[in-house]
C-alpha cells in the first residue's frame, strides 16, 4: 500500500468516516492529508518535496510513522477546523411562541472536538520536536517521590 492509502485509512479512523457511504471522497481525503503535510513539513522540519497539483509527497513516506502520524492528526484538524466553521456560519436560534430551533449547541460541539484535534496535535509535534523525534514516545524512568521531599 502506498503511503497515502494507509494515510486514508488512518483518517477515516480518526475522523469516523468509515460508514457504508462516506461523508469524504479519497481524493478529497488525500488533498487534505498533502495540505496537512505542508504544515508538518514546516512545524517539524521533515524534508519531503510537497505537490498539492497531483498531491503527491516524495521520497515516498510511508516508512516514516512520525511524519505520518503528524499528517493524520494534523489532517484530522483541519477537517474539524473546517466542520466547526461551517457549523458556526449556519447555525441559529429562534423562537416562535412554544416552538424553538437552536442548531447553536452542534457548533458549539464542533468547537470544542476542533480545539481538542488542535491540541492532540500540538502535543505529538512538541513531543516530536522538543523529545528523541518520536511521536508519543515518552522518557520513562524509575520514580521515587521521597527522593523528592528529603
Amino acid at each position: 500500500m502506498s503511503w497515502s492509502e494507509n494515510c486514508i485509512i488512518i483518517l477515516r479512523n480518526m475522523i469516523g468516516d468509515n460508514g457504508a457511504v462516506p461523508t469524504y471522497s479519497d481524493d478529497s481525503l488525500e488533498k487534505m492529508l498533502v495540505t496537512a503535510g505542508v504544515f508538518v513539513d514546516v512545524d517539524a522540519g521533515f524534508e519531503y518535496t510537497i505537490d498539492l497539483s497531483t498531491p503527491d509527497i516524495t521520497p515516498d513516506p510511508s516508512s516514516d510513522q512520525n511524519f505520518i502520524s503528524l499528517i493524520c492528526l494534523k489532517a484530522r484538524t483541519l477537517i474539524a477546523d473546517g466542520e466547526y466553521r461551517n457549523a458556526a456560519r449556519t447555525a441559529l436560534s429562534h423562537r416562535d411562541g412554544p416552538a424553538s430551533i437552536d442548531t447553536r449547541a452542534r457548533a458549539d460541539n464542533l468547537k470544542q472536538v476542533a480545539k481538542d484535534s488542535a491540541d492532540e496535535y500540538a502535543r505529538a509535534l512538541e513531543s516530536y520536536n522538543f523529545g528523541d523525534g518520536s511521536v508519543g514516545i515518552g522518557i520513562v524512568s524509575p520514580y521515587n517521590a521521597n527522593e523528592l521531599y528529603h
